[in-house]
């Protein structure tokens, strides 16, 4: 129910207050989306801040739950080993005209941007 961004010693600092939070499938959206919001806030900012620097997201849920249908898959998911899983890397947005580049779109995909060819590549 609030994102609020504030800008302390030349950094761009993010917090997001929730109400509820579905630890399964919303916290994994949710985490990637907002951290989206930070990079492209940092990035137009940067417009007008050069030397601004990207900050601390911090997130609040007033509650966070699994729902019992997952119960299975988060019992997979603990007793997986961790060898077994990969990360990903995600490119950084870098440019206020890179952001305006996403935004502009309007759902088609574009490759001028190493975060923009991630998406196509992933799609």
């Amino acid at each position: 129910y609030a994102i609020s961004f504030r800008i302390r010693n030349n950094t761009l600092g993010m917090s997001v207050r929730m109400r509820s939070w579905d630890a399964i499938f919303g916290m994994t959206n949710d985490v990637f989306a907002f951290a989206l919001v930070h990079q492209m806030m940092h990035a137009k900012l940067r417009d007008f801040y050069p030397d601004l620097q990207i900050g601390d997201y911090n997130h609040v849920a007033d509650s966070i739950h699994v729902y019992e249908r997952h119960f299975d898959m988060l019992q997979n998911i603990i007793k997986k080993s961790r060898a077994g899983w990969s990360q990903v890397h995600i490119p950084r947005i870098v440019s206020g005209a890179e952001v305006d580049l996403i935004i502009n779109a309007r759902g088609k995909l574009v490759e001028e941007s190493a975060f923009s060819s991630w998406l196509h590549e992933k799609g």
